[in-house]
């Protein structure tokens, strides 16, 4: 079966909460939240607000209008205050609201959330029910407009109502359902917080605690899970040798779709996972957790300047690079499943029809558009190959493009540096002259094409070329896997040229991506009569492509000699 894989890894811990400006702003923060399902609204949680007001007697409170595509107001509804002669005001802006009150009065709101999409798939709303809630900050918490995001404020939550055998855990803490913690603003809005059905481990890693929680039913038993995360996130945190983490949350959940997908998002402390039920622990799982354990260091405590979305070619394609760099180290993946992901994105970026896309382009429709949304993953993953091979070639194998990222992540502890066009070449001069700037010219800016190099992937792969065209089942695949009925076929594709029809009965398919071999259907004519279909799933017009092939007599020479090429 086709693994068409939807990679959707969004960044959200950046800093970047947009809060009005306005002169009714709180200085002073001491909230007391409490989660409670309604019982006659199974797709609802009622919140309860408590903070100090304004001492001018007018405060707003503010919650996310939009974040990462999905849009919030419609969730977060029915607000009331509860103080005698307060009253709350609707403002111009529909996430925005103004509480007029006593002076410094300590004010209680309450408002439900509810959840108003069918699925987790792509979205990053409040997902609520009988079973579970599993919400992002930015989904459902309400907040006063405070003058500054970063700074510390003093908040307890308290999760009220729940059955105990419910499991809960977020970004603060977990398995109890009252704490009290400091956190800037931002962290609390890019929060996780669960509670429900799910099954969650404690794992300690030099004492502190991974709570990793997963529900639903799966092809791999949650012990499997439990294992592979501890070992992921303990060799990320010796790569940069970095444990200094009062605690850390991995969620997954189902994403309600029976085929082809995987995604999450990097979170305060945290980061979210969604996947349909298909996919497996090996591949797919690892390098997910890999890039979005990644984003802990590459997005978080790197910084990003803003717009964010100008720099993804580095806090994207660079986490796609080194979450599979660090697996192949790690010894969780093969060369083999190294070299085939890596060709699956070359195919891709060259048959992309927004390939030569200027990064202007990313910054207007990044949330807009699945394939300018991929842009920056692919450039900064090749790119990233092409600049450290190039690095290791000129020192002679004494640097390589670590050094670059871990004088980076130095900087941006000790000074607060944030990656930058300019700061990237500034810290990438003493390894390479001119710090790759005519290419983040040429490449990133301009998008001209890019061309790997012939020993970016070392000894062991040889690049090579190949004109193909893109991936095209010939169907309407999403009809035909749903209904086992084949269905939507265009005649001039190679499926029909090849034999397949309307109306035959889907009974298994094989399909190759990228399409370098056959693939085939096996169906059901009208006939009654089984057959075997074998085809190449592309469209007619060609793209020159390049990929690398394994030079299996070298491997089998000296297998360490091409692994030590990513060491």
């Amino acid at each position: 079966m086709l693994n068409l894989i939807t990679w959707f890894f969004l960044i959200a811990i950046s800093g970047c909460a947009q809060f009005p400006k306005n002169k009714a702003r709180s200085s002073e923060l001491n909230p007391t939240l409490s989660y409670v399902f309604q019982k006659n609204k199974s797709n609802s949680i009622t919140v309860s607000l408590e903070f100090k007001g304004s001492s001018k007697g007018e405060t707003e409170i503010m919650y996310a209008h939009e974040w990462a595509g999905s849009i919030f107001h419609d969730d977060i509804t029915d607000f009331k205050v509860l103080n005698k002669d307060a009253r709350i005001q609707s403002t111009k802006e529909r996430n925005v609201k103004l509480i007029f009150h006593r002076p410094s009065e300590l004010l209680k709101i309450t408002y439900q959330v509810t959840q108003n999409v069918v699925s987790p798939d792509r979205t990053y709303r409040a997902l609520i029910s009988d079973q579970y809630f599993h919400f992002i900050g930015q989904a459902a918490l309400v907040t006063p407009a405070v003058e500054d995001e970063k700074k510390d404020y003093q908040v307890t939550m308290f999760f009220k109502g729940f059955p105990k055998k419910n499991k809960l855990a977020n970004s603060f803490f977990a398995l109890k359902n009252k704490h009290t913690f400091k956190a800037p603003m931002y962290e609390i809005l890019y929060g996780i917080y669960i509670g429900g059905d799910f099954r969650i481990q404690k794992i300690l890693i030099k004492d502190k605690p991974l709570y990793v929680a997963i529900r639903g039913d799966w092809k791999f038993k949650d012990e499997e899970l439990f294992q592979i995360s501890e070992k992921i996130v303990s060799f990320q945190r010796d790569f940069f040798k970095d444990h200094n983490f009062d605690q850390f949350l991995i969620t997954m959940i189902p994403n309600g779709l029976d085929c082809c997908s995987s995604g999450g998002t990097g979170l305060t402390k945290a980061f979210a996972t969604f996947l349909s039920k298909d996919v497996d622990i090996h591949t797919q799982i690892k390098m997910l957790l890999s890039h979005e354990l990644f984003h802990t260091w590459n997005g978080n405590r790197i910084g990003r300047q803003e717009p964010e979305q100008l720099v993804y070619w580095f806090s994207e394609g660079f986490t796609d690079y080194y979450s599979r760099v660090l697996l192949l180290r790690a010894g969780e993946i093969s060369f083999k499943e190294f070299l085939d992901d890596y060709n699956k994105m070359l195919y891709e970026y060259y048959t992309s029809e927004v390939i030569n896309q200027p990064n202007s382009r990313i910054l207007k429709d990044f949330w807009t558009n699945d394939d300018v949304q991929k842009l920056p993953y692919r450039r900064g993953h090749i790119l990233a190959h092409k600049w450290n091979a190039e690095i290791k070639s000129k020192s002679k194998n004494l640097n390589s493009i670590d050094n670059i990222l871990i004088d980076l992540f130095k900087e941006a502890l000790s000074q607060g540096t944030v990656i930058s066009e300019n700061s990237f070449i500034r810290i990438s001069s003493p390894y390479m002259d001119g710090g790759f700037k005519s290419d983040l010219e040429r490449y990133i800016n301009k998008g001209q094409t890019i061309i790997p190099g012939s020993n970016d992937l070392g000894p062991c792969a040889i690049r090579k070329e190949l004109n193909i065209g893109r991936f095209e089942h010939g169907y309407d695949s999403i009809q035909t896997y749903n209904t086992k009925v084949i269905s939507g076929l265009k005649k001039e594709s190679l499926a029909y040229k090849a034999g397949l029809r309307n109306g035959d009965q889907l009974l298994e398919r094989k399909m190759v991506n990228p399409p370098f071999k056959e693939s085939s259907i096996t169906i059901q004519d009208k006939n009654g009569q089984e057959k075997t279909i074998q085809f190449f799933p592309v469209g007619n017009k060609k793209y020159k492509t390049y990929f690398f092939e394994l030079n299996e007599k070298a491997f089998k020479s000296d297998p360490k000699l091409c692994l030590d090429f990513f060491k």
